[in-house]
C-alpha cells in the first residue's frame, strides 16, 4: 500500500498544480495571490497594465502584493496568454466587509497607494487594451469607483464614486472621507493612533438596508487604536444606493501607485511639492485581503441587439391615396409568407396580407386621407421604401391627380354613371308608354 500511495504522489506531481503559475508566466502575470473569499482560500493572479518593466515592479508572494512606483495592476481570476474581458476576479461588495492590511513607510508626501474597485471590463479594449475604467474616465472609459483607500503614511482617504450610469455621468470628486480631518489620527510618529511608520489594518463594511447601499463603515486599526471613517446619508440623499447596481454585477479589485499633485490627499501635512522619499525608495505593501459575507453577483442585461443593416421593401404598383399599397419584401427575407406586414400612414398604421401570386404584400387603407406617406414595416422592423439615384420610388407607379383617383378609377366610374343614366332613360320611357297604353284603352 506505501508503494501504491508513492507512485501515486509521484505521478501526481508529474501532472502538476494547474494553478501552478511557474509555467503560467508572462510580462504582466504575477502570482498566485492568496487571499479569503467568503471563507474559502481562494488562489488569484495579479494582472499589470502595461508589463513588469514598463510601468513599474510588481511582486506577489502568498498574501502579500508589493508595487513599486507607477504600475496599475487587477485582480485575475485566471492565468491567461491574452487579456480578454473574462479574465477579471470580480466582487459583489453589498452586505460585506472588505479588509486588508497595508505598509505605507516608504510612501510620503506627494504618492498615492490606491486600493480600490471599478466597474470593469468595459466594452472597449481602451488606451492600453486593458478593459480599464474609472470615474475619472482615465483612458477614455467611465465607471463607477469605489477608492477603498488612497494613501501616504501622511493621510488615508476612502471616496464613494456613483454614476448616473454604468459608463457615463460619473462623479469624479466624489463623496470623501479624509483622516486628515481627525487630529493626530493617523501619520507617522508614535503621537498618532495610527502610527504609519508600521503596518496598518483597514476593515470597510459595506451596510444595506432594504437590499440598498445605506453606509459604509470604515475602521482603520492598529493594535488596541483605532479611528473610523464613515459614509452615509451625509453623501446625499440617495448617493450610496446610486452605487448598488453598478455593485452589485460585480467590482474589480485594482492597486495603483503614482505621485504627483496631491494636495487633495495630504495637505496640509504636505504640499503638493515636496518629495519626501525618492522615488527609487517608494514602496506600497498590500497583504492580507479578506472578504466576509459578499453578495451573489447579478449578471447585467444583455445588450441590446446591434441593428441590422438597413432594410429596403421594394413599392410594386400604386401608392397613391386611392387608399391602396403594394410593396415586395426586403430582398433576401425568407419565407415572407409567414411574416407580419403593414403600413404606417398619415392616417394610421394598417394591416397587409401577402399575395402568393403577385410575391408581394397588399394593404388597404380605408379613410379620407388614405395612403398618404406610406412606409412599410416588416416583420415589426420600419422597411422604407428603396429610392433609386433620382430619389424617386424605385418601381413606383404612383399617380396623382386632383381627384386623387387614378384614371382606370375614373373611367370605370364614368361609365358606370353613363349606364345608369342610360338605365334610367329607358325605365322612364317604359313607364310613359304603359301610361299611354292605358290612357287609350
Amino acid at each position: 500500500m506505501l508503494n501504491v500511495l508513492l507512485l501515486l504522489s509521484l505521478f501526481s506531481l508529474s501532472l502538476g498544480d494547474p494553478e501552478d503559475t511557474s509555467s503560467c508566466s508572462s510580462n504582466y502575470i504575477n502570482g498566485p495571490f492568496t487571499w479569503s473569499n467568503g471563507g474559502t482560500t481562494t488562489n488569484s493572479f495579479i494582472i499589470q497594465a502595461g508589463g513588469v518593466d514598463s510601468w513599474g515592479d510588481v511582486t506577489v508572494s502568498g498574501s502579500t502584493v508589493s508595487l513599486d512606483l507607477n504600475p496599475r495592476i487587477y485582480l485575475a481570476n485566471q492565468c491567461a496568454s491574452s487579456f480578454g474581458t473574462s479574465v477579471f476576479q470580480k466582487i459583489n461588495p453589498l452586505g460585506s466587509t472588505i479588509s486588508f492590511t497595508v505598509n505605507l513607510a516608504n510612501v510620503g508626501c506627494g504618492a498615492d497607494a490606491s486600493f480600490y474597485l471599478v466597474g470593469m471590463p468595459t466594452a472597449s479594449s481602451g488606451s492600453n487594451g486593458d478593459y480599464y475604467c474609472d470615474a475619472n474616465c482615465v483612458g477614455g472609459d467611465c465607471c463607477t469607483e469605489m477608492d477603498l483607500i488612497e494613501a501616504n503614511r501622511h493621510a488615508l482617504q476612502i471616496t464613494a464614486h456613483k454614476c448616473t450610469s454604468l459608463t457615463s455621468g460619473c462623479d469624479a470628486g466624489g463623496c470623501a472621507r479624509n483622516t486628515k480631518n481627525i487630529p493626530n489620527g493617523f501619520g507617522p510618529g508614535s503621537n498618532f493612533q495610527i502610527n504609519t511608520e508600521n503596518s496598518f489594518n483597514v476593515a470597510i463594511t459595506f451596510k444595506t438596508t432594504s437590499g440598498q447601499l445605506s453606509s459604509i463603515t470604515s475602521v482603520i486599526s492598529q493594535g488596541t487604536n483605532s479611528i473610523t471613517l464613515t459614509h452615509d446619508s451625509s453623501c446625499g440623499s440617495g448617493y450610496l444606493s446610486g452605487l448598488d447596481q453598478a455593485l452589485s454585477y460585480g467590482m474589480v479589485p485594482v492597486w495603483s501607485f503614482w505621485s504627483g499633485g496631491m494636495s487633495w490627499l495630504d495637505s496640509p501635512a504636505c504640499s503638493s511639492d515636496t518629495d519626501e522619499i525618492p522615488s527609487s525608495q517608494l514602496k506600497f505593501v498590500f497583504s492580507n485581503l479578506v472578504v466576509t459575507g459578499a453578495g451573489k453577483i447579478v449578471s447585467p442585461p444583455p445588450p441590446p441587439p446591434t441593428p441590422p443593416a438597413s432594410q429596403y421593401c421594394g413599392s410594386n404598383g400604386c401608392t397613391t391615396n386611392i387608399n391602396w399599397v403594394e410593396f415586395t419584401p426586403p430582398s433576401g427575407a425568407s419565407n415572407p409568407a409567414a411574416s407580419t406586414a403593414s403600413v404606417q400612414c398619415t392616417s394610421g398604421s394598417y394591416s397587409c396580407s401577402w399575395d402568393s401570386g403577385g410575391n408581394k404584400f397588399q394593404c388597404s387603407c380605408p379613410g379620407s386621407v388614405g395612403c398618404a406617406n406610406p412606409i412599410p414595416v416588416f416583420n415589426g422592423k420600419l422597411c422604407p421604401f428603396q429610392t433609386s439615384s433620382s430619389g424617386v420610388l424605385a418601381d413606383d407607379t404612383t399617380q396623382s391627380n386632383g381627384s386623387g383617383l387614378n384614371t382606370a378609377t375614373i373611367v370605370g366610374i364614368t361609365v358606370g354613371c353613363v349606364g345608369f343614366m342610360l338605365l334610367i332613360v329607358i325605365i322612364v320611357v317604359v313607364v310613359m308608354k304603359k301610361k299611354k297604353a292605358e290612357e287609350t284603352v
